[in-house]
């Protein structure tokens, strides 16, 4: 049977956990992207730039350059 010991939940309004996504965040963004049928038709740099500003504030939060914030639920056996 298989544990799951931690949930991260995204979009949450109480962040206690932040991931360092700088290596990565240009590739999230070409991946989002990607889903045009997720994007509203308008979608262009303005909304790869509000991702980016995201990211550098959820980064000042952790002390680093870019991230991204979760919810981190932690189970028990």
């Amino acid at each position: 049977m298989h544990h799951v010991g931690a949930v991260y939940l995204s979009g949450t309004l109480e962040p206690n956990c932040w991931i360092d996504i700088a290596d990565t965040l240009e590739r999230k963004i070409d991946a989002l992207f990607c889903h045009t049928s997720q994007l509203p038709d308008e979608a262009g740099e303005w909304f790869r730039d509000f991702l980016r500003e995201r990211a550098e504030d959820a980064g000042a939060a952790a002390n680093v350059k870019l991230a991204e914030p979760f919810r981190k639920l932690t189970f028990s056996r």
